[in-house]
Parts: C-alpha cells; structure tokens; sequence
C-alpha cells in the first residue's frame, strides 16, 4: 500500500488497542476480537467533517473481511483521524455506489475509478467496539 494508507493502518490499530493485530493481507489489515477488519484511507487537505465520505473500491468489494473501519489523514501524513467502522455486509446496503467521473453529491469530487462511498456520521465510532 502506500505510506499514507500504512499509517492509517497503524492509527487504527491504536485506536482499537493493545489487543488488535496488524496482519497486512489482501482481504483485511487487522484482527481484534476474532473479526477482521479492512483499513481504507483517504489523503485529506483540510480536517475531516461528519458529512465527507468514506470510499471502497469496487474492485475490493469481494474482500473477506468483517469490517471496514475508515481513517482520514492529512496531505503532510502528521494527523490521522480514525472515522468509524461498519461491517462489511452492512456497508454494501448502506454506501451510495459511484462510477467513475460521478461526482459524490456533497462535494465537487469525481471518482476516479468505481467505488462506494459512505458519510463518516453512518460509522459506528471504535469506541462502541468490546463493549455489548
């Protein structure tokens, strides 16, 4: 991956705690509690709000993983903030799905590949995690 989405792994699996395990594989990035999670980060020039989004590829969508958890970092890779998560099923009937060039309604960003998005306020907060 690339140095921006290592480092949102690593800040995800702080915010998760002493028991989650970075794994890089090719279908989730951490285990924590007996489920997997997939990290996706997104490079951000401002600091996050509630009403951006969270985006998967398409092309990922057929990962084995339990969870998406999202994190924003900033352009100098000196902050990240860790979103939210949601599981995966849910995620797919949640997220808003966008072809390439589509614009995502809330901004003036146009996707550059197929992807699905999600609004970071639709995540569950890492905090919820361990806690039922």
């Amino acid at each position: 991956g690339t140095v921006a989405g290592i480092l949102g792994e690593y800040a995800a699996c702080a915010a998760l705690g002493g028991a989650a395990r970075h794994q890089n594989t090719y279908d989730w990035d951490i285990a924590f509690l007996n489920a997997t999670f997939d990290v996706k980060t997104k490079v951000r020039t401002v600091p996050p709000k509630l009403n951006y989004v969270g985006s998967v590829n398409t092309l990922n969508g057929k990962q084995k993983c339990d969870y998406y958890i999202f994190v924003s970092i900033n352009k100098d890779l000196t902050k990240a903030h860790v979103m939210g998560y949601i599981p995966s099923d849910l995620f797919f009937n949640t997220a808003t799905p966008l072809k390439k060039g589509d614009g995502d309604g809330n901004n003036n960003f146009k996707a550059r590949c197929d992807v699905f998005n999600i609004e970071y306020r639709k995540l569950y907060t890492v905090l919820e995690l361990g806690r039922g």
